[in-house]
């Protein structure tokens, strides 16, 4: 008996619609052969035109319908609400995976689709973590599970059968009057992990060496032609340009030297070097570590041993360990 191939269908989200969002969404469709390429339209403020691909219209307003507490961020916070109403108006799938338009891969999308069903997992995820000391610490609090976790959410990879299981959850948290409302990025996890929700990491299929909630990868980096693997966030030109300090921030805290220089390289040969040089010194000044070599007024002394390291050496895949830099940098800032 010859066994069908399962069927998958992959989720672009996109919020808006320009030359950049196209772009992505075609790198993304070229990386779908064998299943099928929808947009998931968030048209809660504006119309998503979407040209050839098809499209899954939402809006906040209308998941109204799925009967559960909304948000005043909206499908920002509830990104598991989008999955149920993919499976609501899609419900011929057995597997959905969903990316944020920031997302890039490198690899054939139906693989992962095939490891899914060979493995007989439900959830693909990575840099899954306990919530304490989280920047969203307190959206797990409404969580009735003794083992709270988190997750980034720019990619989501479930079957039918976990999104049913989740949204029956979220309808239990409701009756029972979860306050505050679970971020999505906390309730995904710490329910697959308390109901059973069959898991794996994604690792044991790709590479994620930059892919981090925190990191900027222009386009055009060519880091980007690695095969296999995962990335985020990959922005275009005025978009890169907005996450500078945010991506300083992540280079200084975790000790990310080379990606600071790569940054500083390509802003100063785009002509915004000098936004790139205040923001390293602004952070300096509000108590990050000095870059090794540059000396700053009231600046904290440069993380040791600095090396070579990226965001994807680090054993969780990818993210920096926060609580590792914040003790660390107490500790200098006490010496």
């Amino acid at each position: 008996m010859i066994r069908s191939k399962p069927r998958g269908v992959v989720l672009f989200h996109a919020y808006e619609w320009d030359d950049y969002t196209a772009r992505q969404a075609a790198r993304l469709a070229a990386r779908s052969d064998g299943l099928d390429f929808i947009v998931a339209a968030d048209e809660s403020n504006v119309t998503v035109p979407t040209g050839d691909y098809g499209k899954l219209s939402y809006t906040d307003a209308g998941m109204a319908s799925l009967g559960l507490p909304a948000h005043p961020r909206g499908s920002w916070w509830n990104l598991d609400y989008v999955m149920y109403e993919a499976a609501r108006q899609l419900p011929d799938y057995e597997y959905y995976l969903r990316f944020d338009p920031d997302v890039l891969v490198t690899i054939e999308l139906a693989e992962l689709v095939d490891f899914m069903h060979a493995a007989k997992t439900d959830w693909l995820t990575l840099q899954l973590r306990a919530v304490k000391g989280w920047a969203f610490e307190r959206a797990a609090s409404g969580l009735p599970y003794a083992d709270r976790k988190y997750v980034p959410l720019m990619a989501i990879m479930l079957s039918y059968t976990a999104i049913k299981y989740l949204e029956i959850e979220r309808h239990k948290l409701a009756d029972a009057g979860a306050d505050p409302w679970p971020f999505c990025e906390c309730f995904i996890p710490s329910a697959a992990v308390e109901i059973g929700i069959p898991w794996i990491d994604l690792r044991q299929i790709l590479h994620a060496p930059l892919y981090s909630a925190e990191l900027a990868l222009h386009e055009d980096d060519e880091r980007l032609r690695d095969g296999g693997s995962l990335f985020h966030a990959v922005l275009d030109l005025p978009r890169y340009r907005k996450k500078v300090r945010r991506m300083v921030w992540f280079c200084l805290n975790g000790g990310f030297w080379d990606e600071l220089l790569r940054m500083e390289t390509f802003a100063a040969s785009h002509g915004f070097g000098d936004e790139v040089a205040h923001a390293i010194e602004d952070a300096v000044h509000a108590g990050a570590a000095a870059p090794p070599g540059r000396v700053f007024e009231s600046a904290v002394p440069a993380m040791e041993p600095a090396g070579a390291e990226r965001p994807g050496d680090h054993a969780d895949g990818g993210e920096l360990n926060r609580d590792e830099t914040r003790a660390l940098l107490d500790r200098l800032s006490a010496e």
